[in-house]
């Protein structure tokens, strides 16, 4: 006597039915996502470096210079960890602005630093080490020491 499985069978292929499918869009998906993600190159960052500092009882001057490959807008000064304020002159003489300072690429800028208005101390007193730090609007950052005379 032969019985016939039919039922069996149908359950079966449908069963590598589903299998198949699901394989086929892993696989699919896989590609995708590996194709998509190969066309944005890694992120980019600046990239700043103090080259100079100095600084006499009203302020202290630095030359920043970006060497990374983007532009990048300094926003922020902090001097001994309180906000400081922050003005700027580029090496081609331009006019000297308050609040930032852009670097396009290669670019070197004269950078000026006061106390904050609101803090008790006004000025720099000389011989005392102040720890500045500048941080850029995508979080570039450079730090660096400086004595007025």
């Amino acid at each position: 006597m032969m019985r016939k499985r039919l039922a069996v069978s149908s359950f079966i292929a449908t069963l590598l039915l589903i299998i198949v499918v699901v394989s086929a869009g892993v696989l699919v998906y896989s590609y995708t996502m590996g194709y998509i993600g190969g066309f944005s190159g890694p992120e980019q960052i600046g990239t700043i470096i103090t080259d100079e500092s100095r600084g006499n009882s009203t302020c202290i001057v630095a030359h920043v210079r970006n060497i990374g490959d983007i532009p990048v807008n300094i926003t922020t000064v902090y001097v001994d960890g309180e906000r400081g304020c922050l003005y700027n002159k580029t090496q081609w003489g331009e006019d000297t602005e308050a609040g930032w300072v852009h670097l396009s690429e290669g670019m070197v800028a004269e950078v000026y630093i006061d106390l904050d208005v609101n803090s008790e101390d006004t000025d720099f007193f000389s011989g005392r080490s102040y720890d500045i730090k500048l941080v850029a609007s995508d979080n570039t950052q450079t730090g660096f020491s400086v004595k007025p005379e």
